[in-house]
């Protein structure tokens, strides 16, 4: 029964401990301990010594009462370190778990040796046999209560050195929390901290500057109160899956400030995991308002480059200063026919005329110099630029500028060639018409001042002819110069008189037939085989029906000229898929030379030898004032074709 008594004062004891050990404070719970565990072991032992068989026990009350109190002394420091060592490296330690039970152990040994010498006890045998063991337990009192010292002086020194290493700990530890308050005061970004809920628990000064509220207004609310309502959606599905996954997510969310004013923010939420689990997070929402404008309007301004840079027909090159290409637009390869990748890293001179590279590099030099626009005409090659052997060359005309950076220097060249042959086309015409103009003026002058004296001449040349008819070929000579001459006054006069236009409806096919009708006889004359194609169904064409039909014997007589010895002629009339009609009058004649195909049309010039140059000139005019056009091909020794083409008539003009 004592031995089931001190078991359950040992049990009730120890639970007693542990009960202490939730309820207690942080610095009460050694005390508390040691106290409960002290007390069990006097109360195990007093119940032990009192069911002993014995005559008689003797207590000596001060040494019991010092052997107690080094037990509970022994009990404090073991619990002293083990609780330092709680939530630190060295609880894993071995060394330190020993260490930690030394006092304890030291302390119950100490007290079941020394106890002998705190209490008498008389069995009922000799007193000699007694006196004999109190001697010999006196001696083991005293070398326990050695032991016992010994061993707390050194669990004394541990548990000082332990707590100077805990205050270590906590003054870095202290360091560490007012660096962080520190950190989160004086942070330049929105930092809330959150509880598992998503409420915020704190923010910091940036907070309430960003989004122009009090600290008042912002705790216990949650993030997605101050967000655009797509945004807060987000927001809240983006702080669930923190919480279910425990890992860092970021987006952007609009927010809106007390003021009414939109604010773009980008949103990271870090967890909080404590044993596992996510009790909290923080969030932290940096302003990228501005960023975010620059960067829709970078987009924007990207999207027009590269529209204006797919559309734009001349050449944009971009050169560092020392005429290496750094970017070449896609219009290079409608032009040049080169890759834009082509150009690139080669060198400007490589892509124009030879003559003109010492032009470039004079121009990039003088512009490095002084930084300055500069227009100047370049010729660059059509082709690859590896390709030695291309010979095709295009003129542009090049207008350079310079880019600076902040210190005023040039870091590059900005290079845009336009392409001078619609410019140089209209050139030629704008000329050809001046040429015209004065031919016209001067054929108006002409034609009055030849025409009154040459019929003087023609009459008195009549007279003198029926006065001397021995000779009538020599008048027959004059006579047709004359002509000649009234001819050429003729078309003088149709270049200069500003005519009156009067279309009317008219078939093309029938012109076509009524003027390989009319020149059928000549034709037979000259040996040449006259042939026409023209659809059955009308082609109408809104004319002057006479003027197109000059314009079809003119050219019908220069094909005949063509061909001295003969050959064929045809006309053909066929309808286009643009609403038009193209009427092509075809020879096998002698052909006309490359060289001269381009000078076709300018007064003067034939290639004839009792040609005035007038009639294709004519012929072009009238083509024009009918808004069409006259083409001319032609191959030397296989022949020439001449192809008119003319707007059909339009359905509301029928």
């Amino acid at each position: 029964s004592s031995s089931l008594l001190s078991l359950g004062i040992a049990v009730g004891s120890s639970r007693l401990a542990f009960g202490l050990l939730k309820q207690t404070g942080k610095h009460g719970r050694p005390l508390a301990l040691a106290a409960a565990i002290t007390m069990g072991v006097w109360l195990t032992q007093y119940v032990g010594l009192g069911a002993m068989v014995v005559r008689d026990i003797d207590y000596s009350p001060g040494a019991e009462a010092l052997l107690y109190l080094l037990q509970f002394i022994g009990v404090y420091l073991s619990l002293r370190l083990f609780l330092h060592c709680w939530d630190r490296p060295c609880a894993a330690r071995v060394d330190w778990r020993l260490l930690t039970a030394l006092p304890i152990s030291l302390a119950l040994v100490g007290t079941q040796t020394a106890a002998q010498g705190a209490v008498a006890i008389h069995y009922f045998t000799s007193p000699s046999t007694l006196e004999a063991a109190g001697g010999y337990l006196a001696v083991n009192m005293w070398v326990a209560l050695t032991l016992v010292v010994a061993g707390y002086t050194v669990a004394g020194i541990l548990l000082f050195m332990a707590r100077q290493d805990r205050h270590s700990v906590e003054q870095a530890r202290s360091l560490s929390e007012r660096r962080y308050d520190a950190l989160f005061s004086a942070h330049p970004d929105f930092i809330a901290v959150h509880d598992q809920d998503g409420l915020i628990l704190n923010v910091n000064q940036a907070a309430k500057k960003l989004l122009d509220r009090e600290t008042q207004d912002l705790l216990d609310r949650r993030l997605s109160d101050f967000l655009l309502p797509d945004d807060a959606v987000r927001a809240e599905r983006m702080f669930a899956n923190l919480l279910h996954t425990g890992n860092s997510t970021e987006y952007d969310a609009c927010a809106r400030r007390s003021d009414g004013q939109l604010v773009i923010l980008h949103v990271t939420h870090v967890p909080v995991v404590q044993d596992g689990h996510v009790s909290g997070a923080f969030s932290i929402c940096t302003d990228v308002t501005r960023r975010r404008r620059l960067e829709q309007e970078l987009i924007a301004t990207r999207r027009h480059f590269h529209v204006l840079e797919k559309n734009i027909s001349d050449l944009i090159l971009i050169t560092d200063v020392h005429g290496v290409i750094r970017y070449a637009s896609p219009s290079h390869e409608r032009l040049l026919g080169l890759a834009s990748e082509e150009c690139i890293q080669s060198a400007i001179t490589t892509l124009v005329h030879p003559a003109d590279a010492d032009i470039v590099k004079a121009a990039l030099h003088r512009m490095v110099q002084e930084p300055s626009p500069l227009q100047i005409d370049i010729r660059f090659r059509k082709g690859n630029v590896k390709k030695e052997s291309a010979t095709e060359w295009l003129s542009l005309e090049v207008r350079w500028g310079s880019a600076l950076d902040a210190g005023g220097n040039v870091t590059e060249f900005v290079m845009v060639a336009r392409d001078l042959t619609d410019r140089k086309k209209a050139e030629e015409v704008m000329l050809q018409a001046e040429k015209l103009s004065v031919v016209g003026q001067l054929a108006a002058g002409l034609a009055h001042e030849v025409r009154n004296p040459l019929t003087s001449i023609k009459g008195f040349l009549q007279l003198l002819f029926e006065q001397n008819t021995d000779k009538p070929h020599y008048f027959e000579i004059v006579f047709a110069e004359l002509q000649r001459i009234e001819d050429i006054m003729s078309e003088f006069l149709v270049m200069s008189k500003p005519h009156l236009k009067v279309f009317q409806s008219g078939d093309i096919c029938t012109i076509a037939r009524e003027t390989v009708a009319l020149m059928s006889a000549e034709a037979h004359l000259r040996n040449v085989e006259f042939l026409v194609s023209a659809p059955m169904e009308p082609a109408r064409i809104w004319c002057d029906a006479g003027k197109v039909k000059q314009v079809l014997i003119n050219l019908a007589k220069n094909a005949m000229d063509a061909m001295p010895q003969g050959g064929s002629l045809r006309l053909d009339v066929e309808r286009q898929a643009d609403e038009r009609i193209a009427i092509r009058v075809s020879d096998t004649g002698v052909g006309i030379p490359e060289d001269q195909l381009a000078r076709l049309g300018t007064p003067f010039f034939t290639t004839k030898q009792t040609g005035t140059g007038l009639g294709l000139t004519v012929s072009q005019k009238i083509v024009q004032d009918h808004g069409g056009e006259l083409t001319i091909q032609s191959t030397v020794g296989v022949g020439t074709v001449a192809t008119v083409i003319l707007p059909l008539e339009h359905p509301a003009l029928a």
